[in-house]
This record gives structure tokens, sequence and C-alpha cells, in this order.
């Protein structure tokens, strides 16, 4: 999930949150499989065969990340949370 900022002056409100154009595809995915998984367990009514098929599709795609990629989501997130913070 993206956190959209609204920034006037980033000398006033802090950093610039990645925009959806500077974010790497790898960290819009990973966060796409995090999020999948984080509305099944939100959800009551989500059999545990759903959880576990989300877990490991998560799972499978952080294991067949390049080090450059773990490295882009890391940076990627990063910035975010800095934004994040700032607010």
């Amino acid at each position: 999930m993206f956190v959209r900022c609204k920034i006037i002056d980033s000398r006033i409100n802090g950093p610039t949150p990645p925009s959806k154009s500077t974010t790497s595809h790898s960290f819009s995915r990973y966060n796409y499989f995090l999020n999948t998984l984080d509305n099944s367990l939100s959800n009551e009514e989500a059999s545990v065969d759903t959880l576990k098929s989300h877990y490991n599709d998560l799972v499978s795609f952080v294991r067949n990340l390049s080090v450059e990629e773990k490295q882009e989501i890391q940076r990627d997130n990063k910035a975010l949370c800095s934004c994040q913070a700032a607010m």
C-alpha cells in the first residue's frame, strides 16, 4: 500500500515519499504480496488454505529476489518510512 503525501515544500514538510514512478517494480510487487496476506489475516472468514497460499506466495517471491532487488525494496521502504515519520 502506498502512502500518498502531499508535499508543498520539502524543507517544511520533510522528505518526499517515493512515488509510483520512482519506486521499483520489485517494491510494488512485494507490497502487493504483503498487503494481500495482511488483508487475508484481517478477514475472519479467510480459510487456513487461503492464508497458507498467500504466505507461500510472499515467501516464494522473496526467496526468488536477487540481492539487488532486495536492496531496492529496502531502499524504497526506508524512503517511505522516512516520509511517514516526518508527517
